[in-house]
């Protein structure tokens, strides 16, 4: 693939640009990208930061929200590792996209266990509801394309048998 010597058209009018002011347009986009996501982090930083100082303060009533949206061990263990797979790939974990939800079930999925796959993708989706989003990520058309090839994938194993006398 080459790199283009030159841009011309649209809003930059027809004037092909100079070596230099393609250079100068490259590095105000790559300062205005940068600029960009450390705005986001520093928001995530600052919500962060406020769900710590409450959540210090709301123990019981936090715990009494999860009993009640029953949401258990397991899920919250399953959404860490969402969470820790989001970090990792600059995702959002809450809420989340699509995408991140596609993307973590297909790393996680092993051929033949659709079980694990389902159980993680509903773990996702219950913190969802446990935290009031009106979007549910899981629900995509792509996060459940992931499910079916999961299953199909399940499917298409060969069944152990137990061969006891």
């Amino acid at each position: 693939m080459t790199m283009a010597k030159h841009m011309e058209g649209g809003v930059l009018g027809n004037e092909p640009l100079s070596g230099e002011e393609l250079e100068r347009w490259r590095a105000e986009e790559q300062r205005r990208q940068e600029e960009e996501q450390k705005a986001a982090e520093d928001f995530q930083a600052r919500c962060d930061q406020v769900d710590a100082s409450i959540a210090k303060h709301l123990t019981d009533e936090l715990e009494a929200e999860e009993e009640e949206a029953k949401i258990g061990d397991r899920q919250r263990g399953d959404f860490a590792m969402f969470r820790t797979y989001c970090d990792q790939w600059g995702w959002p974990a809450l809420p989340s996209v699509p995408q991140a939800v596609s993307a973590f079930l297909i790393s996680e999925m092993n051929l033949g266990d659709a079980v694990r796959t389902t159980r993680l993708c509903n773990s996702i989706s219950a913190i969802h509801h446990a935290c009031g989003f009106d979007f549910d990520p899981s629900r995509d058309l792509y996060v459940r394309a992931v499910l079916r090839r999961a299953r199909t994938n399940s499917n298409n194993q060969p069944q152990e048998t137990n061969h006891q006398a």
